[in-house]
């Protein structure tokens, strides 16, 4: 009986140990690394579980930052925003801290990107240079994540015709790539 109870709560152990590292990433200075591609069957495989990951991140930092009751006023809707094919690999390269672009992005998702200098992405450093654009038309919108400091990290996004929000990439200020 002895061994079972010892490796009950072992188990015990590594599940809260477990459960706890995704809090530490969200936290502080941590930067967002992605996992090896290696550890992953396919593509797809390693950016459906970075999407996963990013998703339940955000959830995380936004049941931080607000009380219950805001949480109720403003509720963080899943669906209402997904990530663009370069959006992890840019966030890695800029090397912001993650908490930073979780905060920028849950503004972006509950319309409070205003905040944050929200304009469109030029397509050069002119102020009157016209906005790029997707595809389809829709104009690619930008808000900073961090400031005060010269190349600080802006957050490209595109809001969808749907309504949501796309996450682009996370690029320094003079990078006008979307």
């Amino acid at each position: 009986m002895k061994r079972v109870e010892k490796a009950e709560k072992s188990n015990r152990g590594l599940r809260d140990k477990l459960l706890r590292q995704p809090q530490k990433a969200s936290q502080g200075g941590s930067r967002y690394r992605r996992p090896p591609a290696d550890n992953f069957l396919s593509k797809d495989d390693r950016l459906r579980f970075e999407c996963e990951r990013m998703d339940w991140l955000l959830r995380e930092e936004w049941t931080g930052a607000f009380g219950p009751q805001d949480r109720s006023q403003t509720p963080l809707r899943a669906g209402s925003w997904d990530y663009g094919g370069d959006f992890f690999g840019t966030l890695e390269v800029a090397g912001v801290q993650l908490r930073k672009a979780l905060r920028c992005m849950i503004d972006v998702v509950l319309g409070r990107a205003g905040n944050r200098q929200e304009h469109p992405l030029r397509t050069n450093r002119g102020a009157e240079a016209p906005a790029r654009t997707t595809s389809d038309g829709r104009p690619i919108m930008r808000c900073y994540v961090e400031e005060g400091h010269p190349q600080a990290a802006r957050l490209h996004y595109v809001y969808r015709r749907e309504g949501g929000v796309t996450f682009l990439s996370v690029r320094k200020h003079d990078d006008l790539r979307a």
